[in-house]
């Protein structure tokens, strides 16, 4: 991957991370999940983050975002 295309990942990374927080917030504030729905998303937030440290961790942040949109997407399928 060429420097400008890294820099888009990277900027790409940050706007998830930003809709990602977002997302989160809002579900905490949000008194219609029950303990249950929130155990899940926390055990799911977990493994992303696992999966992002990863990734990051082999230079591939292709797979970071990868991994971001994937949470995000699954999130909103299940509780939205």
């Amino acid at each position: 991957m060429n420097e400008d295309q890294n820099n888009a990942v990277n900027e790409l990374i940050k706007e998830l991370m930003v809709m990602q927080k977002k997302v989160h917030n809002d579900i905490v504030n949000n008194e219609s999940f029950d303990v249950g729905a929130l155990e899940d998303i926390r055990d799911h937030l977990g493994d992303m983050i696992d999966n992002m440290q990863f990734h990051k961790e082999r230079g591939n942040p292709k797979r970071v975002a990868y991994e971001l949109v994937n949470h995000l997407k699954w999130v909103m399928e299940n509780y939205s």
